[in-house]
């Protein structure tokens, strides 16, 4: 169809913008498509949103969206990935307007079971999983007992971001000045800091 501005595919769905309107389809056994009941072989319109649909992200099973600058989430919530401030097996069918994120921003990403969202003057805010350090924040041990986080949290003394993005378990941010930000799961090297350390803060 013409008009698709922008596309995401996450573990089994997809969505996309198409003339500033969100569709979705694929599989929805965990609500990620945000149209209700029921898996779809073809795109539908994601009921409530309309449209002002500027950016979209999807995880394995939730997904993300900013509409007029506001941040919305769906779908499977176990680790507070959706943002509604809590965590555990209740799935979010319909997408729901983050309180603490309503205006300013400009970018999301959804990695396997967190969410990052970037404002319009470069800073992050981040939720979800936090065992591994995925969220960026000092205060939030590595390895431990698994950290659920479903209230968005601002990671502090990252700034002048221009681009995000977050994979299984970590996440990336990147710097006007160019520099690449990274933190989280480092198992196999992935953050590229030459070690194996896994990091909660942002490192260049």
């Amino acid at each position: 169809q013409s008009g698709v501005t922008a596309f995401s595919a996450g573990g089994f769905h997809t969505l996309a913008i198409k003339d500033g309107a969100l569709w979705a389809w694929g599989r929805n056994n965990v609500g990620q498509l945000g149209t209700g009941t029921g898996s779809l072989v073809n795109p539908a319109a994601v009921p409530g949103m309309g449209s002002g649909i500027t950016a979209i992200n999807a995880g394995i099973n939730h997904s993300l969206a900013i509409k007029d600058g506001a941040v919305y989430g769906w779908g499977y919530n176990l680790h507070g990935q959706v943002g509604n401030g809590t965590a555990g097996n209740t799935n979010v069918t319909a997408p729901f307007a983050i309180p603490s994120l309503s205006s300013g921003f400009v970018d999301v990403a959804a990695g396997a079971f967190h969410s990052l969202a970037l404002t319009a003057d470069g800073r992050v805010w981040a939720w979800g999983e936090a065992d591994t350090g995925q969220l960026g924040q000092p205060n939030l041990g590595i390895g431990g007992p698994t950290a659920r986080i479903g209230t968005p949290m601002l990671i502090p003394n990252l700034t002048g971001i221009v681009d995000i993005a977050a994979s299984n378990f970590n996440s990336y941010a990147l710097a006007a000045d160019g520099s690449l930000w990274v933190w989280g799961n480092n198992q196999y090297g992935q953050l590229g800091i030459g070690t194996t350390d896994y990091f909660n803060v942002p490192t260049r």
